[in-house]
């Protein structure tokens, strides 16, 4: 999550993303809004990511005022009934630049260890097509330097996918489980399939996860 204060046209979007990782430390964005929403319904988008995936846990950067979110959380679900989540604090933000957090994830987009589900192409937020903004806000990162206010809150929500805790151990770590079977013939390597079935699976078939735009992985895709 990015949870970015002000509302007004100006201010930074708040991001929800629900995020899986592999056994092979892929990650795979299965669903991501954004909008400059008020706390209580970025909270009750949270909890809707977190009940329609089963989410294991919610990262939210450690700041003193994230507190409240917190506060309003537990409001919520005690009211609805729904189970809280596990709410890890992710350290360390205000050691490190926005643009730092960013550029860490280029390794892993130059092995294509980043996958998007296809139906954030069509899936819109906040007047904005959702995929256009992913886009647009990584291939503009190192624009911060020179551009006053540039928006890259998605680029910074998903930088959490390599956050560390206050001993240097990423919070999030692939799973040791093996991938269940999807069963739709037309995918190669399906993004919950058991790695043997995946290798018997001809190599010309789609994948479930559109890539990226291709890129030169020779230089930097930034």
């Amino acid at each position: 999550t990015d949870s970015a204060t002000g509302r007004d046209n100006r201010s930074s979007y708040r991001v929800v993303a629900t995020v899986g990782l592999d056994s092979n430390d892929c990650a795979y964005v299965r669903d991501l809004e954004f909008g400059r929403w008020p706390p209580e319904e970025y909270i009750q988008k949270i909890l809707e990511h977190y009940q329609r995936f089963g989410a294991r846990r919610v990262l939210m950067e450690k700041v003193s005022w994230q507190e409240s979110f917190k506060t309003v959380m537990d409001l919520k679900c005690r009211i609805s009934g729904v189970h809280k989540p596990v709410v890890i604090d992710v350290p360390g933000r205000s050691e490190t630049t926005k643009l730092e957090r960013i550029e860490a994830m280029e390794p892993r987009f130059q092995h294509g260890r980043v996958l998007f589900d296809p139906h954030l192409q069509d899936k819109t937020c906040d007047g904005k097509s959702v995929w256009s903004e992913i886009k647009r806000q990584f291939s503009t990162v190192h624009e911060l330097a020179s551009v006053r206010g540039l928006l890259l809150d998605i680029p910074d929500a998903l930088s959490d996918i390599d956050a560390l805790d206050t001993k240097g151990i990423r919070i999030c770590r692939p799973t040791r489980a093996k991938r269940a079977a999807v069963e739709e013939p037309s995918m190669a390597y399906a993004a919950m399939a058991p790695l043997r079935e995946a290798r018997k699976r001809p190599k010309e078939h789609k994948s479930l996860w559109k890539r990226p735009d291709k890129v030169n992985t020779s230089r930097k895709i930034w």
